[in-house]
């Protein structure tokens, strides 16, 4: 899923400054860009200055266009930016950890309802 994310090489220029970056906060490409030349050096200093990320998705689609946005204003690698703080109680949780030894064959099954 992450890869299905990251945009390619390029694409950022393809941002025009009216596009909402972020959907579940409504913000834009010129807000980013204003937030990063304002000093905002990393993902949670950008997150913190516009509320980017902290919608419904938790910045899962956002995220990454913030970042590319940043080393485009600023010229600096990817690597360099990190990711944001992950905030509780929403965490990626592996899927073993929340099913177990769960046994889905002993579910007991009611019966139709009657009509």
């Amino acid at each position: 899923m992450t890869r299905l994310t990251i945009m390619r090489d390029g694409l950022v220029r393809a941002i025009t400054p009216e596009t909402v970056v972020c959907r579940c906060e409504s913000i834009t490409r010129t807000e980013v860009v204003a937030e990063i030349q304002a000093g905002a050096a990393s993902q949670n200093a950008i997150k913190s200055g516009t509320r980017l990320g902290m919608g419904p998705c938790g910045g899962k689609f956002c995220g990454e266009a913030a970042a590319m946005l940043n080393c485009a204003v600023t010229g600096r690698p990817r690597v360099d930016l990190g990711l944001p703080t992950a905030r509780p109680p929403l965490r990626p949780v592996p899927i073993d950890a929340l099913t177990g030894d769960f046994d889905y064959d002993s579910l007991p099954i009611p019966a139709p309802a009657p009509l």
